[in-house]
């Protein structure tokens, strides 16, 4: 089985540069996601395909069918942008909410560590916020541009990848 990632949060955050670093380490040439780019990847028997949601707000309507059916959600915000933050609150949630067709598991990512604005005790405050509303699993801080916690990230995916096939051979 392969399956479904979906890395969504507002534009700019960071989710392509990512995938890229994961992919390439770098992000040289990476240029904003226009709707959608998918990609494969594979560990052992374990495969996901990493769906790219662009986050501007023209192409949120299309949000809807890549959350669908995801196993795993990656919502990611800018640690120097306090409004991408508060947009996993006050949007992306909600779209989280109204169109997981499973109950998947969800990483938030705060990216862009090495340009952190947002203090701490403001990110605690707002993922607490956060979880009232959704169930999140885990938080981690990243950068794509050192590349900073982006082999963990990929790792927690994969692991979780694992736990759905643990939980579907059932």
């Amino acid at each position: 089985m392969i399956w479904k990632v979906a890395f969504i949060g507002d534009s700019g955050v960071g989710k392509t540069s990512l995938i890229h670093y994961f992919k390439k380490g770098t992000i040289s040439d990476v240029t904003s996601t226009q709707g959608i780019d998918f990609y494969g990847f594979s560990r052992g028997d374990t495969k996901i395909t990493v769906w790219d949601v662009a986050g501007q707000e023209w192409f949120r309507h299309l949000v809807v069918k890549f959350i669908e059916g995801a196993h795993i959600i990656v919502m990611v915000f800018d640690l120097s942008r306090l409004e991408t933050l508060q947009n996993l609150v006050n949007f992306w949630a909600d779209e989280v909410k109204k169109h997981s067709t499973e109950t998947p598991f969800i990483i938030v990512v705060g990216n862009k560590k090495d340009i952190q604005t947002i203090s701490d005790d403001t990110i605690s405050e707002v993922l607490d916020n956060l979880r009232k509303k959704i169930n999140y699993n885990i938080f981690i801080k990243t950068s794509a541009k050192t590349g900073e916690n982006v082999h963990k990230l990929f790792d927690i995916i994969f692991e979780a990848a694992k736990i759905f096939l643990i939980i579907h051979k059932k």
